[in-house]
């Protein structure tokens, strides 16, 4: 349960299921982007991206980020779920078999490329550096989302299937 999060002022630390957060930061450029479907279920994906945290777990200290998501139809279904490196690493590595031999993800594997020049060669959890992070990591989601052909890839990265 939390009652105050940590935010750039602050060094207020915080129990969290798994761990305690110890910073909490927003990406510098966020913004919401989304696309429609032609979909029974969902019509319309929103994404963003806006904060990350730095968590203290008995795994050792690790970066998260926050994937805003909205799924809309009749009614607007919004979600903020905490994802790691390793989750993004394994949709990209889901994308590369979906796109095997096939014109596809093209700006998607592009922006995990821009991501990947800039990654460290250490776990770095220096505030500015995951900062940048959570903006690429955005700009290669919002790639992702264009380029999706249904709502469907989206939700099982989220574990919504």
């Amino acid at each position: 349960k939390i009652n105050r999060v940590p935010t750039d002022d602050e060094n207020l630390r915080v129990d969290v299921d798994g761990g305690e957060i110890l910073y909490r930061g927003h990406g510098p450029f966020s913004i919401s982007v989304s696309k429609s479907f032609q979909s029974d279920n969902i019509s319309c994906v929103t994404l963003q991206m806006p904060s990350f945290r730095i968590i203290r777990s008995s795994d050792g200290d690790h970066a998260e980020f926050l994937v805003v998501v909205t799924f809309s139809n009749i009614q607007a279904l919004s979600l903020g779920i905490w994802r790691r490196h390793s989750h993004f690493e394994k949709l990209v590595n889901d994308i590369l078999k979906l796109a095997k031999g096939k014109d596809t993800f093209k700006n998607t594997l592009l922006s995990w490329q821009c991501l990947l020049n800039r990654k460290r060669w250490y776990k770095c959890l220096d505030k500015d550096y995951l900062s940048l992070k959570c903006f690429l990591l955005e700009r290669f989601m919002h790639d992702f989302l264009f380029e999706s052909p249904s709502p469907t890839l989206i939700s099982e990265f989220l574990g919504l299937e």
